[in-house]
């Protein structure tokens, strides 16, 4: 039973009828109210109006009419001359009960010898009830009193209802027990039917729970179908597969960094345990070969931790630990800086550097000076050390377009398309030592795209390779 009402589907269904039998419930409560009110209402006037009607007939026979009889008790036997003769029938309803007394209680005349004369109302409606006043019930009534002045003498006009017997009383009282008996049937009836239409509504959900299920983290690429209507349904489910595409890159990142780093620190570390070994055997007792293998060891061991670092702040930064700031940026005087910080680095290159005071970005000062070290460091790197490197800031539309050409041979038509790509060296054999570890260029694409650029690379007439970065006024990331 706990299993049954766990699902959704149950629950809502059992909500839903329970708030339909509560609101039929209280419409019933409602609705009888509505008819005793009104009932109540139609009885006070006719009790009002039939003691008019008394009122009146007392009047026209004081007027000469017919003589007021003397007063008697109800314990006297009654003597048809002396009683007040009751209005004719077809005066006043049959169900109304009158009593017609003076002020100190004596009856003058009645149409119910048994109905007792009551307090005064004053003038308004009230209930009387009395336990077994009849052999077979109780006394139930709504009465009204009045007081009229005929000839000097204070007389008292009560007009009563039997409401014990009442129809419309018996009629309310049958609607509420109706509609407490059908209830029950309305509330497992609503149930089914509601569980029925649940259970159809929530179909789309159990089926992309299942699907979900289903999805682990060699299938995230897998996308959840939608039904097209664009309801709160495909939402979820658009929900879902947007998640999965977000989980999917963050693990490609992450199978790509740890494969980068495999593949990247393989070659050291042989380098390094080949060089141990060479130590252990004989090495050590050649003191050339000793420094030789030491430098050896230090010069791998240094490659490992500049791939490391670099691969960690790749990583770092696309998955957003890295938050560049948002700061002015103005060009001359990063171009400034790297001219100077390459006056010691590469003393033979010489810079060309322009930038209009309008070039402003709000950007990460350090991550740009971090690029444009990369970029002016590969041209050294293929270009000579004794290259002209030209950076320029040109303003375009909503960004700044920076400029960094060199004199160099430029790009090889098979290199152009790949140098962006990690570990990828522009030396055609690829190696270690003369092309570095083809992160440079990597590193500058990441941290553009976080700073919401655009990086390309091309070739320059007639001769020479350009990096081209599109920095907008208002940086930030993009992703």
């Amino acid at each position: 039973m706990g299993r049954f009402f766990s699902t959704v589907a149950v629950r809502l269904a059992f909500r839903f009828s329970l708030v339909l039998s509560v609101a039929i419930l209280v419409l019933s409560v409602a609705f009888v109210g509505v008819v005793q009110s009104f009932s109540i209402a139609r009885q006070n006037s006719e009790l009002v109006d039939a003691a008019g009607t008394i009122e009146r007939m007392i009047v026209r026979r004081a007027m000469g009419e017919i003589d007021l009889p003397r007063a008697r008790r109800r314990t006297e036997s009654p003597n048809p001359r002396e009683e007040f003769p009751p209005p004719p029938k077809n005066v006043i309803p049959y169900y109304i009960s009158f009593v017609v007394s003076t002020a100190d209680g004596l009856v003058l005349s009645t149409n119910d010898p048994l109905l007792p004369v009551l307090e005064e109302t004053n003038g308004k409606i009230r209930h009387h009830f009395q336990r077994n006043f009849f052999i077979d019930g109780n006394l139930s009534i709504r009465y009204f009193s009045k007081k009229v002045e005929i000839d000097g003498k204070t007389l008292v006009i009560q007009t009563s209802r039997d409401i014990e017997r009442e129809d419309a009383e018996r009629f309310a009282s049958a609607i509420f027990r109706a509609a407490l008996l059908v209830t029950s049937p309305i509330l497992i009836f609503s149930f089914l039917i509601s569980l029925l239409i649940t259970k159809n509504t929530m179909k789309p959900v159990v089926r992309i729970t299942r699907a979900a299920s289903k999805i682990s983290s060699s299938s995230l690429d897998t996308q959840l179908s939608l039904s097209g209507t664009g309801d709160e349904i495909d939402e979820l489910a658009s929900a879902f597969n947007s998640l999965f595409s977000r989980l999917n890159a963050d693990f490609e990142r992450e199978r790509q960094f740890t494969s980068d780093v495999s593949h990247e620190l393989k070659t050291p570390v042989a380098v390094v345990l080949g060089q141990a070994n060479l130590l252990l055997r004989w090495g050590k007792d050649d003191a050339g070969q000793l420094e030789k293998s030491l430098l050896s060891i230090r010069k791998e061991a240094k490659s490992m931790e500049s791939i490391i670092a670099n691969l960690l702040q790749i990583s770092r930064i696309e998955n957003g630990r890295i938050t560049p700031k948002s700061e002015r940026v103005e060009f001359l005087p990063l171009f400034s800086r790297i001219r100077d910080e390459f006056a010691h680095i590469a003393p033979l290159v010489s810079f060309d550097i322009s930038a209009g005071e309008e070039c402003a970005v709000r950007s990460d000062f350090e991550l740009l000076h971090q690029v444009l070290t990369v970029v002016v460091s590969n041209s050294v790197r293929y270009a000579g050390e004794e290259c002209a490197v030209s950076l320029k800031a040109e303003r375009c539309c909503s960004s700044v377009v920076v400029f960094a050409d060199d004199d160099g041979p430029g790009f090889s038509g098979d290199v152009l398309p790949h140098v962006f790509e990690r570990f990828f060296r522009g030396d055609k054999a690829h190696n270690r030592a003369d092309g570095g570890s083809g992160l440079g260029l990597s590193i500058a694409l990441v941290i553009i795209g976080a700073l919401g650029g655009i990086i390309s690379a091309e070739n320059v007439v007639p001769h020479g390779a350009r990096i081209r970065i599109e920095i907008p006024f208002s940086g930030g990331d993009s992703r």
